[in-house]
C-alpha cells in the first residue's frame, strides 16, 4: 500500500512539473499578447462631415488621399517594421507640400500644420530606430492628436466661406444694422 501511494505521488509530481513549464510558457505568451494589444490600441481618427464642398475639394487631391492612407496605416500597425511606413508617410507629406493645392486650403495655416505633422512623423521615425517602444508609443499618440487637429482645421478652411455667410445672414436677421 505504501509503495502504491509512493508511486502515485511520484507520478503526480512528474506530471505536474511538465505542466508547470507549459503553464509558465502560456502565461508569458499571454502577457506578450496583452502588451501587443495595449501597444496597438486603435486610435480614433477624425472623419470629415458629409458635405459636397469637402468631398469635391478633397477628391480633387490624389496626394491628399495617399497622405491620409499612409498616416492612418501607422495608427493600426505593430511597432515592429513600422519604419518603412513612416518613410512612406514622410514621402507622401512631401508630395502634398509640393503639390498644387486648391485655393480654399492653399494658405499658410494649412502648410504650417502639414509641416507639424511631418515633424511628428520624423519624431516617430527617430523613436522607432532607437527601439524605444514607450517613446514611440507616446510619439504616435502625439501624431494622432496633431493629425486629428489638422483634419478638423482642413474641414474648417473648406467650409469657412459658408460659415461666414451664415453668420452674417443670422446677424442681419436679428439686427437693425445690415451688413452687405
Amino acid at each position: 500500500m505504501k509503495f502504491f501511494l509512493f508511486f502515485i505521488t511520484f507520478f503526480l509530481s512528474l506530471s505536474c512539473s511538465n505542466n508547470k513549464s507549459e503553464l509558465v510558457t502560456a502565461i508569458k505568451n499571454k502577457r506578450e499578447d496583452i502588451e501587443t494589444k495595449k501597444n496597438n490600441k486603435i486610435l480614433s481618427i477624425y472623419q470629415f462631415s458629409k458635405n459636397t464642398k469637402i468631398d469635391s475639394t478633397i477628391n480633387k487631391l490624389k496626394n491628399f488621399k495617399n497622405f491620409r492612407k499612409s498616416i492612418e496605416s501607422i495608427f493600426i500597425l505593430n511597432f515592429n517594421g513600422i519604419e518603412t511606413f513612416l518613410d512612406d508617410a514622410v514621402g507622401q507629406c512631401n508630395e502634398l507640400l509640393e503639390s498644387n493645392l486648391p485655393p480654399k486650403i492653399n494658405n499658410p495655416q494649412f502648410v504650417s500644420r502639414l509641416k507639424v505633422i511631418k515633424t511628428k512623423i520624423l519624431i516617430c521615425k527617430h523613436n522607432s530606430s532607437a527601439n524605444q517602444d514607450s517613446l514611440l508609443q507616446k510619439s504616435i499618440y502625439d501624431l494622432n492628436y496633431y493629425y486629428n487637429a489638422f483634419l478638423k482645421m482642413t474641414e474648417n478652411l473648406i467650409l469657412s466661406d459658408d460659415l461666414k455667410a451664415n453668420r452674417i445672414s443670422d446677424f442681419n436677421s436679428n439686427s437693425k444694422i445690415r451688413f452687405e
